[in-house]
């Protein structure tokens, strides 16, 4: 099946307003979030299925304010489509700000989406969890 961009920017606009519902409404029941990094980096994760994304994104929000968040549809063929983000978080632990800039790629099947991958600067964010950890010990992710 072939990507569809109404589809990819109404995933879009529901991730801007951090509607989970919404976008989980959008997805399979068995849609895969996988954020691509190291696993021994903090903010390495993966869920399988609408319960575990819903809870996983839930954390997400629980441990970080999105003051800036602007993603991009770069372009949809296939069934992939794939968008680049800008963002500026709050890390409501440390008090600290993370800025930078990702890859997501939307897996499309059957006109849902099947999985959503995100792909981080590596670096940028171990650097970041060590200043955390630095400002609140406590600190994790």
């Amino acid at each position: 099946m072939d990507c569809n961009p109404q589809l990819i920017e109404l995933l879009i606009s529901y991730w801007r307003l951090q509607d989970i519902e919404l976008m989980l409404a959008l997805c399979h029941d068995d849609v895969i979030y996988r954020r691509n990094m190291a696993p021994e980096i903090a903010f390495a994760s993966e869920a399988q299925g609408r319960e575990a994304v819903r809870r996983l994104f839930h954390s997400r929000l629980q441990e970080w304010e999105y003051l800036e968040f602007d993603p991009v549809l770069l372009g949809c063929a296939d069934s992939i489509g794939r968008m680049h983000t800008r963002y500026r978080m709050l890390h409501r632990a440390s008090g600290e700000i993370l800025a930078g800039s990702n890859r997501t790629v939307i897996h499309v099947r059957d006109g849902r989406v099947a999985e959503i991958e995100e792909f981080e600067d590596v670096a940028l964010l171990a650097a970041f969890i060590q200043f955390a950890r630095s400002q609140v010990p406590s600190v994790t992710n």
